[in-house]
């Protein structure tokens, strides 16, 4: 998915570089003209991608993926006013 985000224009300007990236947990924030995305993944859920909703749902178009408007952490946490699109 990193790849095919890349190809539309995202450029990575950070990334979760903890003892377990990759192997429990990841995030990567991707940007391009202005707007930001939270990409995490984790061994349990997979992939979620978090930002403003109108390119949310320009990407889950793009990658045939459907969007919600529920946040990856929602079952613990308190949800963001920000859509996302989860595996």
């Amino acid at each position: 998915m990193l790849e095919g985000l890349e190809s539309i224009g995202w450029k990575t300007y950070s990334r979760y570089s903890g003892i377990d990236a990759g192997i429990d947990y990841d995030c990567i924030r991707l940007r391009r003209n202005g707007t930001k995305l939270k990409c995490e993944w984790d061994n349990w859920d997979e992939w979620s991608i978090e930002g403003p909703s109108a390119e949310i749902n320009e990407i889950a178009s793009q990658f045939h993926l459907t969007a919600k408007s529920e946040w990856r952490w929602a079952a613990w946490d308190q949800a963001p006013s920000k859509s996302a699109i989860k595996n």
